[in-house]
């Protein structure tokens, strides 16, 4: 391969990928969307600068809003406010901690898959029950290094805004980004 030709295909855009997204609380509708290779592109760039496992952390955050906002233009998750409110409760594309973790494991699965996660494999979901039965999902990962396990929270904040990460347990205590 010659100079010009490697340096063409290594800037050539990533493939597009399609991630089937839940919304409507409890995945009651799903979408699949399809995320531009220009999208793929920008969101793997924050993984460039990673050099540590609390930088990815950071980078997972941030291609967690990244990919939110990019999501409304194949499904209607936009309107999603973050939490679970009654001015959401009619509304198409809002979404509940069951879909919120459901479609952070997928797109952590695809950042696996694009090998933007050198640090932290991508773990199940889990659930959290308070003292009044209040269950809460989040999706997860686990510091290769140190077997530490992070929640990867996107239920507290509106659709577009960064992941809460914070240790799983801590999470699980009832932790939440207004602590």
């Amino acid at each position: 391969m010659t100079a010009t030709a490697l340096v063409l295909a290594l800037a050539a855009p990533l493939p597009p990928a399609t991630v089937e997204l839940c919304y409507n609380y409890g995945c009651a509708r799903q979408a699949a969307v399809r995320f531009a290779g220009s999208v793929l592109d920008s969101v793997g760039a924050l993984f460039d600068e990673v050099d540590d496992a609390a930088s990815e952390r950071l980078a997972i955050a941030l291609a967690m809003a990244m990919l939110a906002r990019a999501a409304t233009a194949d499904a209607p998750v936009g309107a999603d406010l973050g939490g679970n409110g009654y001015a959401e409760s009619d509304v198409e594309g809002r979404m509940d901690c069951i879909d919120h973790s459901t479609n952070t494991t997928r797109y952590l699965a695809l950042m696996g898959s694009r090998g933007w996660l050198r640090y932290h494999d991508t773990g199940p979901r889990v659930l959290r029950m308070s003292y009044f039965v209040v269950a809460h999902w989040t999706a997860t990962i686990r510091d290769r290094a140190t077997g530490t396990e992070y929640a990867v929270d996107t239920w507290f904040r509106r659709n577009g805004y960064p992941a809460v990460v914070m240790p799983l347990a801590q999470w699980k205590q009832g932790a939440s980004p207004r602590d």
